[in-house]
């Protein structure tokens, strides 16, 4: 009889298991990740002490972004005065180690859940050649304020369990009857056009970016990539010199070095990618900076005035800039 029962205890887990279903509502909003365990040693990294890691998930869209938090703050108005090729390792000392390691990584893309496995894939991201490549993972503790999920073997077969922690509040699930300028705004949204207040030029950057901008109920991330980047994977970087290596990582981020030479100092992202928390008073969003991938501007904070919010689209004209120029910006919703 005891083992009738064992079998049917273990039947009864069995199938259980292979109908639960991860709590969508609660995976929804921003997260911290804290520790790293490997499944193999036992060895738990504390990661929060040393880099600030976000994750982010809408209906159907995530965001991630890291940052370390040992990075040299160079403020603009010093970097500019610094000779061409100077500047050039100032920046890439803001990416990459000396011994090239990243530190500092954004992605985004869309996922969606199997069970208790949450399948994702990458459509932005810091490393060109991982667009289109996708993953899964396992959760296996998902509450109010802790998610915990693990890897899939790695190549050496190790497998790591990571900690996060909630840094959004969980979203109400009755909506309110009339919808505010904060409850519109939370979702996925991208940039499809920026308007010269001034000269009244608009520029339909989507032709060229793809520029995302999430927003939980209290925190952002915000993505931006040129369109034409070269795709260069680890194998093939490996096989470069130590020289063209690191113009092939530059240009993933910045103007290629050899254009920013010429101007005397380097001009223009070709990525970026910042996030951090916000308020929305009436019809303006307050908006601070706990990630950047300019060390500089994490703690800085700025205005944006909300022209128009809905269930599509969303316009917003930014403060003016040092020259006194406002910026129009218009978004369509993805999630």
């Amino acid at each position: 009889m005891k083992r009738i029962f064992a079998a049917l205890f273990l039947l009864f887990v069995v199938t259980g298991s292979a109908h639960a279903q991860i709590d969508l509502k609660k995976l929804q909003g921003s997260w911290q990740v804290i520790s790293v365990k490997n499944l193999r040693t036992g060895a738990v990294d504390t990661i929060a002490n040393r880099r600030l890691i976000w994750t982010q998930y809408g209906h159907h869209y995530w965001s991630y972004m890291y940052a370390d938090l040992d990075r040299t703050v160079t403020q603009m108005a010093d970097l500019i005065k610094l000779p061409a090729d100077e500047r050039v390792k100032a920046d890439y000392a803001k990416i990459w180690d000396d011994a090239g390691q990243i530190r500092f990584w954004a992605a985004g893309g869309i996922y969606w859940l199997v069970g208790t496995d949450r399948h994702y894939t990458n459509m932005v991201s810091i490393e060109p050649y991982q667009v289109n490549l996708g993953n899964i993972e396992a959760v296996v503790r998902l509450d109010d304020s802790v998610y915990v999920y693990r890897s899939l073997p790695d190549k050496e077969g190790v497998q790591r369990e990571t900690y996060e922690r909630r840094i959004s509040p969980l979203t109400d699930p009755a909506p309110r009857r009339t919808p505010t300028n904060a409850d519109m705004l939370k979702g996925m949204w991208q940039i499809m056009s920026v308007k010269n207040l001034s000269t009244g030029e608009v520029d339909d950057i989507a032709q060229r970016q793809t520029i995302w901008y999430q927003l939980s109920d209290s925190t952002w991330t915000y993505i931006v990539t040129d369109k034409d980047r070269r795709n260069t994977t680890p194998a093939e970087l490996a096989m470069l010199s130590p020289e063209e290596r690191m113009r092939r990582n530059y240009e993933k981020i910045w103007e290629p070095v050899a254009r920013s030479n010429a101007k005397g100092a380097t001009d223009g992202n070709r990525y970026w990618a910042s996030g951090g928390k916000y308020h929305v008073s009436g019809d303006t969003i307050k908006i601070w900076r706990s990630l950047s991938i300019e060390p500089s501007m994490v703690g800085y904070y700025s205005n944006e005035f909300i022209l128009r919010v809905d269930k599509d689209t969303y316009i917003y004209r930014s403060a003016p800039d040092a020259k006194g120029v406002v910026h129009e910006y218009v978004h369509r919703r993805l999630d």
